[in-house]
């Protein structure tokens, strides 16, 4: 018993362990055959220089996707004028339960095409979870940078969003819908002051435990953080700078339970902050300067509409009126 029992446990020792690898790809190389032919919870490195791609990149489940120069600059994917569609989108692998992704420490640059697809996005997350993007630069896409749908577990850190959402069809930087516990933190947002349905707001639709914190939102041509259509219950805004928005600084609508703190709101078109049918509400400890450049009928800090019963307001500063009816 005792030589069968050995047996079985050198046999164990000794079966094959599959380990992640890493893969490195040079500037000029096959980017997706690379990422075909990757095992799960691989990494594939994209090596400094620019990489110019034709068609989508389609990142497999599991798979990490990472830039590795000496900075996220120094590594730009770029998509060539004949790509329709977005530039990364991660694919949710349905023989599988675990859906996640990684996109690290790279510059990506999109065609800037007018495209009216949702797709045209810099990366597009649909259908994952567990997925990361992390110290990225992403520019020039015609519609948004990141678009998220029906997703779980989605984090975008550390990373800078600049030149997007030309025109009419834009939907903001982020497009938020049917998400579930997504975290935005640490970017820095640069618009363009286009005008209405511009370009650089974070957009959340019908999504649950959503969280926009620290981030920094310069010019953006819509409101720079908007909830909407079905909101977006229970989100938190925090520790946000709004700068020269061209609509509000912060736009709630059907979004009860909301908790917006210790924002900088600075130069809105209209006010700081509007909550619309949004129930429950709690506005504390923030600063709201300078707002309603238009002259519209808003007030400089927060404006309600609508069902806004149960609010708490309190220890915001600024100048003009801090609280109205619009």
């Amino acid at each position: 018993m005792f030589r069968l029992f050995a047996a079985v446990v050198l046999a164990a020792c000794i079966a094959p362990v599959t380990f992640a690898a890493t893969h490195y790809v040079a500037p000029g190389q096959n980017i997706q055959s690379v990422l075909d032919s990757s095992g799960a919870y691989d990494t594939v490195i994209l090596q400094s220089g620019d990489h110019y791609i034709s068609q989508t990149l389609r990142l497999p489940a599991r798979t990490t996707l990472k830039g590795g120069g000496p900075n996220r600059n120094s590594v730009s994917l770029i998509a060539m004028s004949s790509l329709v569609g977005p530039v990364i989108k991660a694919v949710n692998d349905s023989t599988g339960s675990d859906r996640s992704h990684k996109i690290l420490d790279m510059q990506i640059i999109s065609n800037g095409t007018a495209q009216s697809s949702t797709e045209a996005t810099g990366i597009m997350l649909w259908n994952v979870q567990y997925s990361e993007v992390n110290n990225v630069v992403i520019r020039n896409t015609w519609r948004m940078s990141i678009s998220m749908q029906n997703s779980y577990h989605i984090y975008v850190f550390n990373s800078e969003f600049r030149d997007m959402g030309f025109g009419p069809t834009a939907l903001g930087s982020f497009w938020i819908n049917n998400c579930d516990r997504v975290w935005i933190g640490d970017n820095v947002i640069y618009g363009m002051n286009n005008g209405t349905k511009g370009d650089g707001g974070i957009d959340c639709y019908g999504s649950t435990m959503v969280k926009i914190y620290r981030n920094d939102l310069y010019d953006t041509g819509e409101s720079s953080i908007y909830a909407a259509n079905a909101g977006c219950p229970g989100i938190e805004v925090w520790g946000n700078y709004i700068t020269g928005s061209n609509e509000w600084g912060i736009d709630l609508v059907n979004s009860p339970g909301a908790f917006v703190s210790s924002n900088e709101i600075r130069n809105s078109f209209h006010g700081a902050i509007v909550l619309w049918d949004s129930p429950n509400a709690e506005v504390t400890y923030n600063v709201m300067f300078n707002n309603n450049t238009g002259g519209h009928v808003s007030c400089n800090g927060l404006n309600r509409r609508g069902n806004t019963s149960g609010l708490t307001f309190t220890n915001n500063s600024g100048n003009g009126t801090l609280l109205c009816n619009r």
